[in-house]
């Protein structure tokens, strides 16, 4: 029997388009080929639940060169196949620098030539995760094992994600040093968004709902995100100083460990949100220039709120108006989301977008 074919899945940079590839990398090894992922150095634990952590690779997320010449290295795995989950030229490049014969990936931003096998881009109305999953898909025909038998489907129509042991006890040892219970089921709130204040909702409808959403859960309220959120962490405890303001200080394995016992998060469109939702935490998204449809947290416990307007989603960093399709969404409106996630009768009945 031949060995199965070695597969190089160049993964998304972004943490939350990371989570989202899952699916199509449990798609892939359901068919029996061997995954091994590209990732950018710092989000390689959102693949060890699904890839053995050898054959994850973590690249630099700084250095062009030093990308390069980890890739280059990586060429005597003697890949069959690479699949280009992102849709940016660089990383079309590194599949290429792979010395994968087989090249797949969506066709655009001028990297056509790069690919062996160039697929139509689904567009943003195909949510981010069944457009991995086509190329997955399509990966899987060009190998040979495209067939209803060979490729099963994955075991979950979410992404899934674990906390360790150790994970929940750094996120406990976290919570004792800021005088909060270690069993302490906090309620988790993510204001911040890395693309722009276009995704942020106001700070002070953030501290509002924070509030309320603590007083029926009886649950203390942590405020995480990067360095670069803790303009706007600082906001909402500016309104709500009996949160603990976490930002800068949760490496993934700790925010993973927080979100796991978390009794509830509200976060924008980011990175914590599809964390929360693959976790299985109770998550409401906060949508705003962006599309649900294309990016809503997919998971057992999880929801959206968006206020439709008719600019939006605009996909803007920043709104050049005064904001309706956030300034539209009241905090009631996000407490009484998440209270209908606590209250329902079965995983994934609150999937659907709440529409305010």
């Amino acid at each position: 029997m031949s060995p199965p074919p070695r597969l190089l899945a160049v993964a998304p940079s972004w943490l939350g388009d990371a989570v989202l590839a899952l699916p199509a990398l449990a798609l892939l090894q359901s068919a029996g080929v061997e995954v091994e992922v590209l990732a950018r150095q710092g989000t390689e634990r959102v693949f060890a639940d699904t890839v053995p952590a050898a054959q994850v690779h973590p690249v630099s997320s700084t250095s062009r060169w030093r990308r390069l010449r980890s890739v280059l290295g990586l060429r005597r795995r003697g890949y069959a196949a690479a699949v280009v989950l992102p849709p940016s030229f660089s990383a079309a490049l590194l599949a290429g620098a792979s010395g994968a014969p087989v090249r797949l990936g969506a066709r655009q931003s001028g990297r056509s030539w790069l690919l062996t096998h160039g697929v139509q881009p689904v567009g943003r109305s195909v949510h981010l995760a069944e457009g991995y999953l086509r190329l997955a898909r399509a990966a899987l025909q060009v190998l040979g094992r495209g067939g209803a038998e060979a490729a099963p489907p994955p075991a979950s129509p979410w992404p899934r994600l674990q906390a360790t042991s150790e994970e929940r006890a750094a996120a406990a040892t976290l919570l004792r040093s800021h005088a909060l219970p270690p069993e302490a089921a906090a309620l988790v709130v993510a204001p911040g968004a890395r693309y722009g204040a276009a995704k942020r909702w106001p700070a002070e409808r953030f501290a509002a709902a924070a509030a309320q959403a603590a007083t029926f859960l009886e649950a203390p309220v942590v405020l995480v995100g990067g360095r670069e959120d803790a303009n706007a962490t600082a906001a909402v405890h500016a309104a709500l100083p009996a949160a603990v303001d976490l930002a800068g200080r949760t490496p993934l394995p700790t925010l993973l460990g927080l979100l796991a016992g978390a009794r509830g998060v509200l976060s924008n469109d980011s990175g914590v949100m599809h964390l929360a939702a693959a976790l299985g935490a109770p998550v409401v998204g906060i949508f705003g220039s962006t599309n649900p449809e294309w990016t809503r947290p997919l998971g057992p416990r999880a929801a959206v709120v968006v206020h439709p307007v008719p600019c939006a989603p605009c996909y803007l960093r920043r709104c050049p108006i005064d904001f309706p399709c956030m300034h539209g969404i009241a905090p009631e409106h996000v407490v009484a989301t998440l209270r209908r996630l606590l209250a329902a009768a079965r995983p994934g009945v609150a999937e659907a977008i709440s529409r305010v």
